[in-house]
């Protein structure tokens, strides 16, 4: 009897570090399992960010092209004016510098003979349109203008003023390039 409880209890030790061992094997599984899906979903997202970068750097390089491409057709087409609308004085209204507060100090004297300081802010840009834009946008509105009235009246009297004023514009602008040449 004796015997029989010693072979049990033995039996019983090598069942449970059997099944202790089987817990480790399954926990240690479960572990690579969980650290092959991680390294695998890193580069998944890795590939996937890695493509669409290079997707958004492909369409920057395509608009940057085409803004060359534009850009020396508009110095083609006015090569004077593109040195006088260019200057390196202009500030861009996103740059870092403009978006800090920027003022200038300006001392005025008066008759009196005080000095006076004046802050001046400076973010306005003006830009110099050409005269043959000015013509073409004019004409645009006026067409524009003119459609709308052919939708809301069927008169015939408003396209004829229309015309005129087109008319009478580019005639004084014609005048007005005669005099500076």
């Amino acid at each position: 009897f004796y015997d029989d409880m010693q072979l049990r209890l033995e039996i019983a030790k090598q069942r449970r570090h059997i099944e202790l061992e089987s817990l480790e094997n399954s926990y240690q599984a479960e572990l690579l399992s969980l650290q092959q899906t991680l390294e695998n979903d890193k580069f998944l997202l890795y590939h996937h960010m890695h493509e669409d970068i290079q997707r958004k750097i492909d369409e920057l390089e395509i608009l940057k092209s085409k803004t060359q491409v534009c850009s020396n057709i508009l110095q083609e087409m006015f090569p004077q004016n593109q040195q006088q609308l260019i200057s390196p004085n202009k500030k861009r209204f996103d740059s870092p510098e403009s978006l800090k507060e920027n003022k200038k100090q300006r001392k005025m004297n008066y008759f009196n003979g005080s000095i006076k300081t004046i802050d001046k802010d400076n973010l306005a840009i003006f830009y110099q349109l050409s005269d043959i834009d000015i013509i073409e946008d004019w004409a645009i509105i006026q067409s524009s203008l003119n459609e709308s009235d052919h939708d809301n009246n069927d008169d015939d009297e408003d396209d004829d003023t229309s015309q005129l004023n087109i008319n009478c514009f580019k005639q004084e602008q014609f005048d007005y390039d005669e005099n500076c040449v």
